[in-house]
């Protein structure tokens, strides 16, 4: 199996998360050529998953389509185990505190999620953060658009200012979940 070099880890999870966000859990060879440039790969895409062979595969999904790729079967049993890292309630609050901290320092409690997603790998945060992580806390933080006459922004709103202190009680209470971290029933993320 060939190690995979810490240059092209970044971009072999970014590749990774492509292609288990994507509904057949599999991208065409043409889609994923698409992500070469924000993938900042120095070499074809193709090149890329031939390299990888020990975490992509290519494979032809029936006759008169395109090739595909998809994780090998040991590749997705590590996303799996990533996933399940990831739902950890004391990971969980380890990351919102990441993400309180970040917003208090901010100053202004609010800041475009085009930035959080840059720090999204220094964070820790799971690839699909929004819908998985924050959709669980929102008593706590708000997701939202905001008109800007040069484009539009979403952004991350913290809503309490003693949200940092809430969060530290809740994660003292244990591993049991609190009310008050509950998702709301029929409860948005996104909101216009």
């Amino acid at each position: 199996m060939q190690s995979l070099r810490e240059k092209d880890f970044k971009q072999a999870l970014f590749f990774k998360n492509e292609i288990v966000s994507s509904t057949s859990k599999s991208l065409s060879l043409y889609n994923a050529s698409l992500l070469k440039e924000s993938l900042n790969l120095f070499m074809t895409t193709t090149k890329f998953i031939d390299k990888y062979y020990c975490i992509f595969m290519q494979f032809q999904p029936d006759r008169g389509f395109p090739p595909h790729v998809k994780l090998t079967p040991h590749a997705l049993c590590l996303h799996k185990e990533e996933m399940d890292i990831h739902k950890c309630l004391i990971n969980r609050v380890d990351i919102v505190h990441r993400i309180a901290r970040l917003l208090m320092l901010v100053g202004m409690g609010k800041l475009p999620l085009y930035v959080i997603e840059k720090l999204k790998w220094d964070l820790g945060l799971p690839y699909d953060y929004v819908k998985t992580l924050l959709a669980d806390y929102l008593d706590y933080f708000d997701v939202c658009s905001i008109e800007d006459p040069l484009f539009g922004k979403v952004v991350l709103i913290r809503k309490h200012p003693l949200m940092g202190m809430r969060l530290r009680i809740a994660q003292k209470r244990g591993r049991r979940r609190s009310p008050a971290l509950m998702v709301a029933d029929g409860g948005t993320v996104v909101r216009q």
